[in-house]
């Protein structure tokens, strides 16, 4: 939905308590709005988004578009909303994942936005599933193995610590089998 939307009043229908979860899932908010577009307004300014971005307003649950008046009307108080801006898209909480836009990887050694993002994002998939490290590939690995104090901020100083080493840990594994896989092939190329 962007803010161009045509909605007929500020305060159509029952002013009701919704909630609302940023894009990464990290902050949940309560709000009480008696429009679409006073609920979008309110949630750009307490997630930070620039007034003027534009946004997509989504059941937190399934994704479902709630881009009218007519349907925010019909949701229940307490409903879970969230605010998608551009360049991620909504995924279910059980396989949360973060997109960036093309061209806005992260590189190896974690600078950028989309580099504090994708450790934001990892941080909160590791918390809830340490066991995930398992799938991770040799940049996310980099990445968190290269963590500092102040890109951690909010997670127990235990557990980043960890998560380095653990991190670490990996990548050095991953790397030996590599090597190793690397001499078998240039042996069977007839290598001395």
């Amino acid at each position: 939905m962007s803010d161009d939307t045509s909605i007929s009043s500020d305060t159509a229908g029952t002013r009701k308590p919704l909630k609302l979860w940023d894009v990464h899932r990290n902050n949940k908010l309560g709000m009480v709005a008696g429009s679409l577009k006073e609920f979008v307004t309110k949630g750009k300014a307490r997630l930070g988004i620039p007034e003027t971005a534009p946004v997509r307003l989504v059941l937190e649950v399934d994704g479902t578009a709630v881009d009218d008046e007519e349907y925010f009307s019909t949701l229940e108080p307490h409903t879970v909303l969230m605010l998608i801006p551009p360049g991620h898209r909504w995924t279910d909480s059980k396989t949360f994942e973060y997109t960036v836009q093309i061209g806005d990887e992260p590189d190896a050694c974690g600078s950028g936005g989309a580099a504090a993002a994708r450790r934001s994002h990892l941080l909160h998939r590791l918390r809830a599933d340490p066991g995930y490290i398992a799938l991770l590939g040799g940049t996310d690995l980099e990445l968190l193995g290269a963590l500092t104090p102040d890109q951690a901020t909010g997670y127990d100083a235990q557990f980043v610590a960890d998560i380095q080493e653990a991190s670490c840990r990996y990548l050095d594994g991953r790397r030996d089998v590599e090597e190793a896989l690397s001499f078998l092939k240039y042996c069977k190329k007839g290598g001395n």
